[in-house]
């Protein structure tokens, strides 16, 4: 874990401006209040999405009503050529939940965590297609933002996370205070 934080720090440093870019100017409030036909650019072709705070509050099993609307609606939308769950927490419940729910679906896995872009690599690999046409969807900028900085494929960060503090407090506060201190940080650092 002090590795992968040290390398966050470090590599953040280098993609500063990718990271302000993503939490400043091209940030998104909330996944489901995209239409996935048309508001994303026709050269995204693959999505990677992060579960905790995109997809669900931390901690929930499977996705909130509205995200399993919105998936329902990439789903039968055929817009993409696949989609990905890239979770630093990819448990065996969730894992099956995408099984019975969207088997079409994968799951990033057997991969360092996020923020290193092994995940990305592997998509990009297993799919044939360039660093642009993948999209990583994310609401941390030192883990995913960053992993898609790195590999330079496409993002979009989430920056109104699904949070449900009566659900798991102590963990929504602890991302809370992440997510704020990252942004802080980029805010600094970004306009170096």
């Amino acid at each position: 874990m002090i590795k992968r934080i040290l390398y966050s720090c470090a590599t953040a440093i280098s993609y500063r401006k990718e990271l302000f870019d993503a939490a400043f100017l091209e940030r998104m409030g909330n996944l489901a209040d995209m239409d996935p036909a048309v508001d994303f650019p026709v050269y995204i072709k693959v999505l990677a999405l992060d579960f905790d705070g995109v997809l669900a509050p931390h901690g929930y099993p499977e996705p909130t009503g509205a995200l399993k609307k919105w998936l329902d609606k990439i789903n039968t939308s055929g817009r993409f050529r696949r989609v990905y769950v890239y979770s630093n927490k990819p448990s065996e419940s969730r894992k099956q939940y995408f099984q019975e729910n969207y088997p079409e679906f994968r799951f990033v896995s057997n991969v360092r965590k996020k923020p290193y872009p092994d995940g990305l690599h592997q998509i990009m690999e297993m799919e044939g297609v360039a660093p642009e046409n993948v999209l990583m969807v994310d609401d941390r900028l030192l883990t995913g933002m960053l992993a898609a900085a790195v590999a330079g494929t496409s993002s979009l960060y989430i920056a109104k996370p699904l949070a449900d503090f009566s659900y798991n407090p102590v963990k929504e506060a602890v991302f809370a205070t992440l997510r704020f201190v990252e942004r802080w940080v980029i805010f600094v650092i970004g306009r170096m």
